[in-house]
């Protein structure tokens, strides 16, 4: 387990590690054929996403960037960087 693993598993016990979400996956047929049936880097991201190893890239979405575009609209990603920051 990583130093930010389990830094990130003081603050929210509810992370789990790789290994004890891939035992989930595997108990259950139908989530494990559903897993199996993903790519190799389809399945690491989920599991790298669930572990908290890394984080859903937000910033790079398509919507998000439209939607707080700072060019069009400046004062929607003030507001929200001000309310994540407080």
């Amino acid at each position: 387990m990583s130093k930010n693993q389990t830094l990130l598993q003081k603050y929210f016990p509810m992370i789990r590690t790789k290994e004890a979400i891939l035992t989930q996956i595997r108990s259950k047929p139908p989530l494990n054929d559903l897993f199996q049936r993903w790519t190799e880097e389809q399945q690491d991201t989920f599991l790298n996403f669930c572990s908290g190893a890394r984080g859903v890239k937000v910033v790079y979405d398509g919507i998000f960037k439209e939607i707080f575009n700072p060019e069009i609209h400046p004062e929607r990603l003030e507001v929200l960087l001000s309310l994540l920051l407080k």
